[in-house]
């Protein structure tokens, strides 16, 4: 069935438009509306740029996204500043993208927003903190997908009953607020980061992990090279067959994950000793698929998780016995697929006692006493300001638009939402970049949004906790789709006319800048980056790595062309002769 989705009138220009936050999504959206004929103003609650990566950093604190894949589009790191920088680094590269394209000015610091009310002739009327009531055309939220901590009710209502310290992973600072034994709840990758601190502090007792769902282990480093550059887009997230492209709903859509699972866990199990993560042991996901998850990219902590679960398995330890570094002696991470059911003592004297009880249910509880509750339970988005909206409760997640990737309802299109996505193996920042893109086409009405619905999208995460859990590469490629910005490999940037971009983009990740090689936003800058920065990424790989990602290219790029031999000879020509008209097919998508 089709969503519907009103394509508004082209907006004039220039319009106001209201960003809120000063975070990167916010700062590459009003540096992109401003280019493009608009009028932003900036509204930040805090008394600078950074958003999450300024006040919620933490000592040893770094990316694992790398800086090719983070950096915004026209304006590239040096190449000395490390693949995976600190978040103090990013944040100084933040404050240099302000000043380059002078976006302090637009910015009001320490301004809330009180409410945002949209008008009957689609406009909106905004309050801030200061009792201000302004009217704006269009009102972009970019407050972040980190933004409000998501507390467990238990530990919210019970805390009273607890003696020690609970605090939640965005209070975390430095290993000085840890205190002799240690619980962590949860298992991502600021979990992970968390849990590996304590293990490795000077002040270890001991320290446990309850979770839940369970993580994917991969490591963002793969050898010397960060893992977000060994992917690859042709036949991937381009160029393929209607029937293998994934989520399609035909009968061949999920093959192409399927093999790819295949062989991951299959180099996993050699070069690790278990198929269900890099060097994991235990906490396996449900679907160990490609495709399906969140990958948890921090793994320092791994082989102190697996330090008991390898001393009772020596023969399986053979495999992935090189991969563990020394571990200091005597110090483990127990870990609890288990949620926590009580904090104090039965009869409600407050103690430091924690009850476990297995999850989804089964089996004894576990007690520990513990000193420290780290609650790394992620975040929920809230948007108190809208006057129409949505409100959160407790633990749970405002619905966001989910009709036109993630960006905006039909309904409201002038009301945008940058920068809410969440990608498997990718970045926020650049994905923002492209969103905005992607609205200014909207409110322009030269684009409409999707006509199939969410559940049956390309990119969606089929076993993702959130519905705005996206992959990467085939997210980017929807968009550029939509706004004729992915690159044309069969025409201007072939193998035979620009060789260096053909081979980064085709075995390469989805890099923004080669979204702006044509289309609306076009860059004079983008081809110099795809030739230099994004071709160096791709060939420094090494040989035996794009020889494995040219065979990858090469298999799939004979199954698509099977489809497409086998569409057009018996499938097009049964179309053709009830219709009467020619068939309409969407193979040979870049």
């Amino acid at each position: 069935s089709e969503v519907p989705s009103a394509t508004p009138a082209a907006m004039a220009s220039p319009s106001t438009v209201l960003v809120i936050g000063a975070g990167p999504s916010g700062l590459v959206c009003a540096k992109t509306l401003r280019e493009h004929g608009f009028s932003p103003v900036v509204v930040e609650a805090d008394s600078d740029i950074g958003g999450t990566f300024r006040n919620k950093s933490y000592d040893q604190g770094h990316l694992v996204s790398s800086k090719y894949i983070t950096a915004f589009s026209d304006f590239r790191p040096p190449a000395d500043f490390p693949d995976h920088p600190s978040m103090t680094e990013y944040v100084e590269y933040l404050k240099q993208y302000v000043d380059k394209f002078s976006l302090r000015e637009l910015i009001r610091f320490n301004c809330r927003v009180s409410q945002v009310e949209e008008q009957k002739d689609g406009t909106y009327a905004v309050t801030t903190s200061d009792d201000k009531t302004a009217q704006y055309d269009a009102v972009a939220v970019c407050s972040g997908v980190h933004n409000v901590p998501r507390i467990p009710k238990l530990c919210a209502s019970g805390a009273q009953q607890f003696t020690g310290k609970i605090l939640h992973s965005s209070q975390y600072r430095s290993v000085d607020q840890l205190e002799g034994r240690v619980l962590i709840v949860g298992s991502q990758e600021t979990a992970m980061d968390i849990a590996y601190f304590a293990v490795t502090r000077p002040g270890y007792v001991s320290v446990d992990m309850a979770y839940r769902r369970g993580w994917l282990s991969i490591p963002h480093v793969l050898g010397t090279k960060p893992l977000d550059t060994h992917i690859t887009n042709l036949f991937e997230c381009c160029y393929q067959h209607r029937w293998i492209e994934q989520g399609s709903g035909a009968l061949l859509s999920g093959f192409k994950w399927a093999v790819a699972t295949w062989f991951i866990r299959l180099g996993l199990y050699l070069g690790t000793g278990s198929s269900v993560g890099y060097n994991q042991w235990t906490g396996r996901v449900t679907h160990v698929k490609r495709g399906y998850n969140y990958i948890t990219k921090s793994t320092a902590a791994q082989p102190y998780i697996n330090a008991p679960l390898k001393a009772r398995r020596p023969i399986r330890r053979l495999f992935g016995g090189w991969v563990d570094n020394p571990l200091l002696p005597g110090r483990s991470i127990a870990t609890h697929r288990a949620s926590v059911v009580r904090l104090g003592e039965a009869d409600g004297t407050a103690s430091r006692r924690v009850v476990l009880e297995p999850y989804p249910g089964g089996g004894p509880a576990t007690e520990l006493e513990v000193d420290t509750i780290v609650l790394c339970t992620g975040y929920r988005q809230e948007f108190p300001f809208l006057k129409a909206g949505i409100s959160a409760d407790g633990e749970a997640d405002v619905e966001l638009p989910t009709t036109e990737h993630c960006i905006v309802d039909g309904r409201r299109p002038r009301l945008g939402f940058i920068g809410f996505v969440r990608p498997n193996v990718g970045a926020i920042p650049p994905m923002a970049e492209l969103q905005v893109m992607w609205w200014i086409q909207r409110l322009r009405g030269e684009v409409r949004g999707p006509t199939k619905p969410y559940a049956l999208a390309t990119y969606r995460l089929r076993a993702a906790k959130h519905d705005y859990s996206v992959d990467y590469g085939q997210y980017m490629h929807e968009l550029a789709r939509d706004m004729g910005a992915a690159p044309d490999i069969l025409g201007e940037f072939s193998l035979w006319r620009q060789p260096k971009v053909f081979f980064s983009y085709a075995l390469g990740q989805s890099l923004l800048p080669f979204f702006r090689l044509q289309g609306p936003f076009k860059h004079s800058q983008a081809l110099e980056i795809a030739k230099t920065e994004l071709y160096q990424a791709a060939a420094e790989r090494g040989l035996v790595a794009n020889v494995v990602f040219a065979g990858t290219v090469v298999f799939f790029g004979a199954v698509n062309l099977g489809a497409y031999l086998l569409d057009e000879a018996f499938v097009q020509p049964v179309f053709r002769l009830r219709s009467g008209i020619g068939g309409v097919i969407s193979y040979g998508k870049a």
